[in-house]
């Protein structure tokens, strides 16, 4: 019960600072003297930033996606050889890395326990030619609420299935 409580206030409270922001958006306007191409980070095997001006994503496991330009440094993925994990990039310093996941993309087999993860608005599973994937999501907030960024993961939440929906086939 606490912890709806308190995921409640969280969703009010950013609801106001959303609201505050849009109210005072030429306070956030970068000068025109800032450099807006930013990278964003990517960990890899071969570890390639992609351009934060598209924002797209290049999976070695014959995929791409998309993602929303205010998402820009504040996630990072990790790819292996059969899965993609998506990553909150807290900039909370006692936050440790990867401990945000948003949404992984795996490889479906027999051996994947799919009971640890949820659906993202009732999808989970995508066929792309040949291979079906598994998306899922964490079955808890993977965040600590009293993370000084924990309303920005939130967010990101929200626009999980905005990504989804932008895979395709990148062959």
């Amino acid at each position: 019960m606490k912890v709806k409580l308190i995921l409640l206030l969280t969703i009010l409270i950013s609801l106001a600072c959303i609201l505050y922001g849009c109210n005072n958006s030429k306070l956030s306007q970068p000068s025109s003297k800032e450099n807006n191409t930013v990278k964003s980070e990517i960990t890899s095997e071969t570890s390639k930033p992609i351009d934060a001006i598209d924002l797209t994503f290049k999976s070695k496991l014959g995929f791409e996606m998309k993602f929303p330009s205010n998402w820009k440094d504040k996630y990072t993925i990790k790819e292996n050889n059969d899965s993609v994990s998506v990553y909150f990039k807290s900039i909370d310093p006692k936050t440790p890395p990867n401990s945000g996941l948003l949404f992984v993309i795996m490889k479906n087999n027999d051996s994947l326990n799919k009971d640890m993860y949820d659906s993202i608005d009732g999808n989970k599973y995508l066929t792309i030619g040949n291979t079906t994937y598994f998306i899922g999501s964490p079955t808890d907030v993977a965040l600590n609420p009293e993370n000084t960024d924990f309303n920005t993961f939130l967010s990101m939440n929200k626009e999980r299935k905005k990504v989804i929906d932008t895979i395709k086939s990148s062959n």
